[in-house]
């Protein structure tokens, strides 16, 4: 009998080790994650902690997900500094656990960013404006840490002390380019703009890139920032720029961050920026909201505008381009004009073009 019972044991034990090792979803208890690369897992942990401030840990399994690829991945969409710690379990779970050090002080800088935009920048503007607007603050309001900059480099530095975070840039008033580019980031992300951080070790520097309609661009702050530092100087050499302006004097791995800003920024997020310029949306689209079925407020604004009805599963990123074809056609962005819903010179600089 006891020797029937050990058996059972042994097998029951067999049967749990070959779940864990071949589908540890099966363990509810367990909380892996499985089938994610870099991009999805990244995703996942920052939707995770902002709505679970104290869920900081996490564990993956997937062949796929590279340890190196994630900790890029949610830096390039993650405008808090921070250190990720790493240990791959010999069936292949990845437990990964996220640190924030300063959290408060860098938190305080998200607060201020949302501040700063509800001053600086109206419904009235475009795109473009909201983005030079916020470029000219990062650049009057911070000075270049010269000395930070001579004593530590991105690859070395802690990463978290105040002139790599947006902290340096927008409450100290002192940063280097890691603490320009994340404070850029931060107030885009108040003024409802996707941006990502790019950085890049051998040339020890970082700046962002963004989406403005049909075109991916490039902007970076802290070349823009005279050295030495002259109070509201500000040049414009490095805002919106393309990536082969900005390769004359930049380097990055193209490879990685072009494959990575494709799924960030896709192509659908232009049309529904220029709905949004143009006055036809009620809220800045955000990249997230282009796979996923309009909000009410969308829907109701865009059937309002066109007269059409947009099936319930409608994503917004369908919405917005079967909308803009129609404007760029000969009817409806006529007819729009003629009723006053849209502006003549914000239409010519959003790239539509009303015969």
């Amino acid at each position: 009998m006891l020797r029937k019972f050990l058996s059972l044991v042994l097998a029951a034990v067999a049967v749990l080790c070959a779940v864990w090792t071949f589908r540890p979803e099966f363990l509810p208890w367990s909380g892996v994650t499985t089938g994610v690369d870099a991009f999805s897992a990244a995703q996942y942990m920052r939707e995770t902690m902002a709505r679970e401030p104290q869920h900081t840990s996490f564990t993956f399994r997937d062949p796929a997900l590279d340890r190196t690829e994630l900790f890029r991945t949610l830096e390039a969409t993650w405008a808090y500094a921070f250190s990720l710690s790493t240990t791959v379990q010999a069936n292949g779970v990845m437990e990964v656990s996220v640190l924030v050090e300063h959290q408060a002080a860098q938190e305080q800088a998200a607060v201020l960013a949302r501040g700063i935009v509800q001053h600086a920048v109206t419904p009235a503007m475009t795109l473009r404006e909201r983005l030079r607007v916020l470029h000219d603050y990062v650049v009057r309001h911070a000075t270049y840490d010269t000395d930070t900059a001579a004593s530590e480099t991105l690859e070395q530095g802690t990463g978290a002390d105040a002139p790599f975070t947006a902290v340096g840039a927008l409450v100290d008033g002192k940063a280097v380019c890691a603490g320009y580019a994340r404070s850029y980031m931060l107030l885009c992300d108040a003024a409802g703009v996707d941006a990502v951080y790019i950085a890049d070790e051998k040339m020890n520097h970082g700046w962002n890139a963004v989406r403005v309609y049909d075109q991916i661009l490039y902007v970076d702050t802290t070349f823009d920032d005279p050295v030495p530092d002259r109070g509201d100087k500000v040049s414009s050499t490095y805002f919106l720029v393309n990536g082969e302006q900005l390769a004359t004097d930049h380097q990055w791995d193209r490879a990685f961050y072009d494959k990575l800003i494709a799924r960030l920024l896709p192509e659908s997020l232009g049309d529904a920026q220029r709905l949004y310029d143009l006055g036809l949306l009620p809220e800045p689209p955000r990249a997230a909201q282009m796979a996923q079925p309009m909000r009410e407020s969308a829907r109701a604004a865009l059937e309002q505008v066109t007269g059409w009805s947009f099936a319930q599963d409608t994503t917004l990123g369908e919405a917005a381009h079967r909308v803009w074809v129609a404007l760029s056609g000969d009817k409806l962005g006529s007819a729009l004009l003629a009723q006053g819903r849209i502006d003549a010179d914000t239409a010519r600089k959003v790239g539509l073009t009303i015969k």
